[in-house]
């Protein structure tokens, strides 16, 4: 399946805590949610290994944050800048088919999505946060824990921007289960229309 990828620029001392302390709760001062696929679709280099590098890469934050795909993994403040440079630059000189393709503008929506959370992280000298949603299925998805305040809201894909009022110490905030499934079910809707855009590639290519 296609997951829903969420990226989130949170204060350095707030990471290395949580790094400390794992069932902390992340405060982030912004969010958005991409496809996990952006960093793997995109065929235009380098554009496309730095949007999986800024998907994918970075440093894990702890062992005990466990998913089948891949644990919630951090960039720090010098690597955010580093990164939304260098995908900025590589995106205003994208050129080749794809990008000439009817379908790109659906690439230039995630990929703005990402420069926007990069690009506040590093006006900011904040680190950029990467974490996948849940898997559909139950019994693997409570094994999973999204280490945001559930204050910040259900991912939509757009620019989500987090209240800063912390929770009271002794009641920390944890995920609704209304607002967990869906967001569980945002991600499949992405998978079902990523799986049919992917056949119509396929059958594209062979009657081209």
């Amino acid at each position: 399946m296609a997951y829903l990828n969420l990226l989130a620029s949170v204060p350095e001392q707030q990471v290395q805590a949580l790094r400390q302390d794992s069932t902390l709760l992340l405060r982030p001062s912004l969010r958005v949610a991409v496809s996990h696929l952006i960093g793997y679709w995109v065929e235009i280099q380098p554009l496309g290994k730095l949007l999986g590098q800024a998907i994918d890469g970075g440093e894990p934050i702890s062992k005990n944050l466990w998913h089948p795909l891949r644990s919630p993994v951090f960039h720090g403040p010098e690597m955010a800048r580093t990164l939304y440079q260098g995908i900025d630059d590589a995106f205003r000189d994208a050129r080749g088919p794809q990008a000439d393709e009817s379908d790109w503008d659906w690439y230039r929506d995630e990929i703005n999505k990402v420069l926007r959370i990069f690009r506040h992280a590093s006006d900011r000298g904040e680190c950029v946060v990467s974490v996948v949603e849940p898997p559909a299925d139950a019994e693997r998805a409570d094994r999973v824990r999204i280490p945001f305040e559930a204050n910040t809201g259900p991912a939509t894909g757009l620019d989500v921007p987090t209240q800063t009022t912390a929770s009271p110490p002794d009641t920390p905030t944890l995920w609704s289960l209304p607002s967990v499934l869906g967001f569980i079910a945002s991600g499949v809707i992405l998978g079902v229309l990523g799986l049919g855009f992917w056949r119509y590639r396929r059958l594209k290519k062979h009657t081209a």
